[in-house]
């Protein structure tokens, strides 16, 4: 039953009951209900609502005004911006640490920059002074060549005719004299071919070729001509390699004639090996000369140096500088190893 009765007594004005008032009231509880619903509904999405301003509200007041400032500072790059972003780090622990992480990043960056176009500037400058000395060389050859070579000869060739034409008018000292002076005029000449030689390796680069190291170590012990005490052991099947032909000629000629200009046993030996080591090939060439101090492996690769005084042992000191140019102009090295009295073992590398 769907009908609610409510009864009220009603009484006269002395206290008696009259009677009763009744109310009956029917109600459709189906609709109730739905209108119930509704209004939960409309409740909910009224909160709900509510809910939703209130986070965007806090959402745009704690990350999007910061976001914005943040924005603002990376793009216009501003060290005021930058302070007031830092200055954010106690308003907003969240996103502080990354502020503060990124502008450190940032400055990192900033000083390699720099550093790096200091050491391109550095760079450039090198380049330039070296474009300069390398002209300067070039000018310096070009006077040794013309200007010192020629009065060079036309006072070798005095001195020549002097020598054969009035040897007969000379004392001994004299004579000796004019020895002494013709020896200083080899020297001089061999110090400007050597000087020339030194200029043009350093300024020109050989185009490679094939070569076979059989035919060049062949080709330079031929040119050194080695006295017949001296026994030259070279080992059989050398490598055929990608290298300048006159360079690589340079090379073992300077190392062959040096072991046996200085060599200072009765029985003379150079022995001539390779060993092939991954991506290179090891070329040694050993003697059993006089050997060399430690204390000077560094400085018989230096221009003008030579251990032995002039007199005893014609030498420009520039042999062994151009070996050590030519090997380093196509990627290799050069060492030197010895023991004072039992021989030197000069080793070098050729890349494959």
């Amino acid at each position: 039953d769907n009908t609610i009765t409510t009864a009220y007594p009603l009484e006269g004005w002395d206290g008696k009951t009259l009677g009763l008032i009744e109310l009956k009231k029917v109600y459709d509880f189906l609709s109730v209900s739905k209108r119930l619903s509704t209004i939960s509904i409309w409740f909910l999405a009224t909160l709900a609502f509510v809910i939703l301003i209130i986070f965007f509200l806090s959402f745009n007041v704690l990350v999007n005004i910061p976001l914005s400032k943040i924005s603002h500072a990376l793009i216009t790059k501003s060290r005021d911006d930058r302070q007031k972003l830092l200055s954010l780090n106690s308003e907003f622990k969240k996103i502080g640490a990354l502020i503060e992480d990124y502008f450190g990043q940032q400055e990192k960056l900033e000083k390699e920059i720099e550093v790096r176009k200091e050491t391109e500037a550095q760079k450039e400058k090198l380049i330039t002074e070296l474009d300069t000395a390398n002209r300067e060389l070039k000018d310096f050859a070009y006077i040794v060549s013309h200007d010192l070579k020629a009065p060079l000869r036309a006072i070798g060739s005095i001195s020549q005719w002097i020598h054969e034409d009035y040897s007969d008018k000379l004392d001994d000292d004299g004579k000796m004299q004019l020895d002494l002076l013709l020896s200083r005029v080899h020297r001089m000449q061999n110090l400007i071919e050597g000087i020339l030689s030194y200029s043009r390796v350093t300024r020109v680069k050989e185009e490679k070729e094939m070569v076979d190291l059989n035919v060049a170590v062949k080709e330079a012990i031929e040119m050194v001509s080695p006295p017949e005490k001296f026994k030259i052991s070279v080992e059989e099947n050398l490598p055929t390699v990608s290298y300048g032909p006159t360079h690589i000629l340079q090379i073992f000629e300077n190392l062959i004639s040096n072991a046996v200009k200085y060599n200072n046993k009765e029985n003379g030996e150079i022995s001539i090996r390779c060993t092939e080591n991954g991506y290179d090939w090891r070329i040694s060439v050993s003697d059993n000369g006089p050997g060399i101090e430690e204390k000077y492996f560094e400085k018989i690769f230096q221009i003008f140096q030579t251990l032995q005084a002039r007199d005893e042992f014609e030498s420009t000191g520039i042999g062994l500088s151009i070996v050590k140019k030519i090997i380093e102009n196509n990627g290799g090295r050069i060492t030197v190893d010895s023991t004072p009295g039992e021989g030197t073992k000069f080793e070098f590398i050729i890349l494959k």
